[in-house]
């Protein structure tokens, strides 16, 4: 079975080291992808 879901994250400062290393642990416990992009849609 595959599940997808969008997320959106705003933040007018964007995503900074600290906050991207506790998505990056987060997501370990999952069988995931996760695709970060900014506004203009650059996968990050």
């Amino acid at each position: 079975m595959t599940v997808k879901q969008t997320v959106e994250i705003t933040n007018k400062l964007g995503m900074h080291a600290r906050p991207a290393m506790k998505l990056f642990e987060l997501m370990q416990g999952f069988d995931a992808e996760v695709l970060l992009r900014n506004d203009e849609g650059t996968e990050a």
